[in-house]
């Protein structure tokens, strides 16, 4: 009798490619000098050209001034802004002033306003390309935000008062939109501890079931291979994880959640966000 021989299955898994580059998501605030020469540094050094997209601003010019100056004085040779109206990232001027771009930098201001003018077409693709072929995408405030796919938009659809500190933890009042996704599976928030912005991302991060990163102002996290990062800068990066947890029934309209992880990182500390692990904790 012939042996039946049983082979194990194969599974085939879609591969995606880590990308090459790195994300640099400042919390707002000012930036040391220490902060903006690392971004030089992974730019590429002082040739690299750097491009600025002030697109979240009310006022471009200004916010591009501000930007190109401080990259100027630190030494960089090839800083350039992109202005662009609503309507217009993918006209071709555009496409080609990013040749040979190893840095994009979004400026701060409104986050929706940066999304939708920058959209999802050639000119983002472009932006993409750049991050997961080794150059690095950044951004500051409004240009932290948008890098994750739930955006965090600053409009309260209940609440509403709740300009710089948000009081509650009110069920569906945060407002979300889709970003630009660099990161999909967390959430960033930005100028987190000194606007006391806790009880924003303890709401989103539950009900939207993703960790809440909180970026203070002063302070970036540097994201390599879309997974890992490492807090650099004077203030703290609060972590809010849901997943060790478990949602627990609205009360009152209130969010009501029990075993949720927070961790609250500072400089030099490193996060694994596959895992949601601390990679250099020594307790």
């Amino acid at each position: 009798m012939k042996k039946l021989i049983i082979f194990p299955l194969l599974f085939s898994f879609a591969l995606f490619a880590q990308p090459k580059g790195k994300l640099f998501i400042i919390g707002g605030g000012q930036r040391s000098v220490e902060m903006m020469t690392k971004f030089i540094e992974l730019a590429g050094g002082y040739d690299a050209k750097v491009v600025i997209i002030p697109n979240a601003s009310e006022l471009p010019r200004s916010e591009v001034w501000d930007h190109a100056s401080e990259f100027e004085k630190l030494g960089c040779k090839n800083v350039k802004a992109l202005y662009f109206d609503p309507g217009h990232a993918d006209d071709p001027e555009n496409l080609k002033e990013l040749e040979d771009a190893k840095a994009i930098f979004f400026s701060g201001g409104d986050q929706v306003k940066l999304r939708t003018e920058v959209g999802k077409g050639k000119l983002y693709n472009r932006i993409k390309e750049i991050y997961e072929n080794g150059g690095v995408v950044g951004g500051t405030s409004a240009g932290a935000a948008v890098m994750s796919k739930v955006m965090i938009t600053g409009n309260e659809l209940v609440v509403k008062d709740s300009e710089y500190v948000f009081f509650t933890v009110n069920a569906n009042n945060v407002e979300t939109k889709d970003g630009f996704g660099f990161l999909e599976n967390v959430i960033i928030d930005q100028h987190f501890l000194v606007r006391k912005r806790q009880n924003r991302l303890i709401c989103v991060a539950i009900e939207h079931q993703l960790p809440g990163i909180g970026i203070d102002e002063s302070t970036a996290i540097i994201v390599e291979e879309g997974r890992y990062f490492t807090v650099l800068g004077e203030s703290g990066v609060l972590i809010i994880n849901p997943l060790t947890g478990k949602r627990l029934k609205d009360h009152n309209g209130l969010v009501s959640a029990r075993d949720i992880t927070m961790h609250l990182l500072m400089n030099g500390d490193r996060y694994d966000m596959q895992t949601n692990t601390i990679l250099n904790d020594q307790h």
